[in-house]
């Protein structure tokens, strides 16, 4: 008994932006809201990063933009919290 067997293989093309964003919140605000569906990867340098809040030790705590469509991937191991700029980021 033999069997022809169908291998198909699916492919998705990934869509990936980049952009300086120079610091400018609202250059994020606009990528993120409008390439929700039509992009997989943003790539951003020099993302805004700035005070979003204190700690109950009155640490600052810093951060980017956040969305609830996309994921944000910070580079952890190349910066220390307490830097005034973060230089790049990635959403997915």
């Amino acid at each position: 008994m033999n069997r022809q067997l169908n291998n198909t293989i699916l492919a998705k093309l990934i869509t990936i932006i980049q952009l300086n964003c120079n610091k400018k919140g609202y250059t994020i605000y606009s990528l993120l809201n409008q390439h929700i569906y039509d992009t997989d990867i943003l790539l951003l340098q020099e993302p805004s990063w700035g005070h979003i809040g204190a700690d109950t030790q009155d640490t600052d705590i810093r951060s980017s933009i956040g969305h609830r469509s996309w994921i944000p991937l910070l580079p952890y191991a190349s910066y220390n919290l307490n830097d005034k700029q973060l230089w790049v980021m990635l959403y997915y």
